[in-house]
């Protein structure tokens, strides 16, 4: 009778496996609960309040997630310069928009730069960006948009110290 042997990975790699996929699982919960992680961020929770928030924080940090917003931004300051007929997007607030252009741009800045950014000034952004009912889209959004911006590059600063600020 012929015996096979079974040769079972080492300890080190099934942990290490196992650890991939822990994390792997960690970031898609966070990609699934974003709307609600970015808000708690938003409000200034800590991210190590607990896993999901280090990894929601750690996603909206990312360089990628940084062009993105800067692109999103980039994108709702030069619709309000074309025709009605030419824009592709939910259409930005165009007076608001025009208000807070100078602000807008000091955004864009901010997140295409080097310097390292909070992930409650992050957050922000993605609300401003993905909430419709907003100041970015609305004209009844509270509080006005210049005053949004203000607060999320503000709070952009990972110095930051939290301060009742409106989100927009």
């Amino acid at each position: 009778m012929n015996q096979s042997v079974r040769q079972v990975a080492p300890p080190s790699t099934l942990s290490a496996a196992s650890a991939r996929v822990r994390k792997r699982f960690l970031s898609m919960r966070a990609q699934l609960g974003a709307a609600r992680l970015d808000r708690e961020l938003a409000e200034g929770t800590k991210p190590d309040a607990n896993p999901l928030l280090r990894e929601r924080a750690r996603q909206l940090q990312s360089r990628e997630s940084r062009q993105r917003l800067a692109l999103g931004l980039d994108r709702a300051v030069d619709q309000v310069r074309r025709p009605l007929l030419y824009r592709e997007n939910a259409p930005a607030h165009s007076p608001a928009v025009q208000e807070a252009a100078s602000t807008l741009q000091l955004l864009i800045r901010r997140l295409r730069g080097p310097r390292p950014v909070s992930p409650e000034g992050v957050a922000r952004l993605e609300i401003m960006l993905t909430d419709t009912s907003g100041s970015l889209y609305n004209a009844d959004g509270d509080p006005d948009l210049r005053t949004a911006a203000q607060a999320a590059l503000a709070s952009l600063d990972p110095g930051f110290r939290r301060s009742p600020l409106p989100m927009g």
